[in-house]
């Protein structure tokens, strides 16, 4: 048993130094899972961990990953999963590190404003919590060679979280209304359109399932973080030197140009 405990361990550091070099390095690698078929969702977290550990940046948040059935459609991923965010995947100001394949997505950010060690009761609860919403983007860019792996593969990739753009936060109230819709202007004039509630129905029923999962690991969400609740339309590619630009109903409008 202690043989086969450092063995995982043995693997969780190498996957990780990996996954850390390829992200530092701006160049794909293999699947997860080509070189460990049977690896589990808390391996997979443990590589992520280690591996944004090794990056030595300023934990600021979380993404939610696949709260969208749009998005689990267009990866073919059954089940939602989360990853670390930190100082350095702010975009706000501009792109910082190298960029492999990136996509990005409209999402709803919320921002925390007390530490949470326990998950709330209610929707009333989790309002309370926040003390913004933000529109944003989200860059996503898997480390892997493309867009087709597993979802231990994707936990793994830390949810391929790589970079987020915020714009000017709101009240929380404003998620008191039917929903917030959105507007994607993608390459070449196409429109891409979707709501908050794509979200797993609210971007507060988002947050409560992230709650759960911290609380259930141990883990807490501190006061100032933020919140990536998810993708509310199909991801596109970003194309270098283009701008794109998604419009939320209420909330204006979030630029980025890679």
């Amino acid at each position: 048993m202690v043989r086969d405990m450092d063995a995982g361990n043995d693997k969780i550091a190498f996957h990780a130094r990996r996954l850390h070099a390829a992200r530092k390095a701006g160049t794909s690698t293999d699947l997860l899972t080509d070189h460990w078929p049977r690896v589990s969702p808390v391996h997979a977290r443990a590589i992520a961990a280690a591996s944004i550990a090794m990056a030595g940046e300023r934990p600021c948040g979380y993404k939610l990953g696949y709260t969208s059935e749009v998005m689990r459609r267009q990866m073919n991923i059954d089940r939602p999963n989360f990853g670390q965010l930190t100082a350095d995947m702010d975009f706000s100001g501009g792109a910082t590190g190298r960029l492999i394949h990136p996509r990005v997505e409209p999402e709803i950010a919320l921002r925390i404003g007390v530490d949470l060690v326990t998950v709330p009761e209610d929707r009333d609860g989790f309002l309370a919590i926040v003390d913004a919403v933000i529109p944003a983007l989200e860059i996503v860019d898997t480390r892997y060679h493309d867009y087709v792996f597993r979802y231990e593969d994707s936990v793994a990739d830390n949810s391929s979280a790589a970079g987020f753009v915020l714009g000017t936060p709101f009240l929380p109230k404003v998620l008191a209304t039917e929903g917030i819709a959105v507007s994607l202007a993608a390459r070449r004039g196409e429109t891409l359109t979707g709501h908050s509630s794509a979200a797993m129905g609210d971007p507060l029923e988002a947050l409560r399932w992230l709650c759960g999962e911290l609380v259930h690991a141990g883990q807490m969400l501190p006061a100032g973080s933020i919140v990536l609740t998810g993708g509310l339309t199909p991801a596109p590619f970003l194309i270098k030197g283009e701008e794109i630009k998604a419009e939320f109903e209420q909330l204006g409008i979030v630029r980025f140009a890679w």
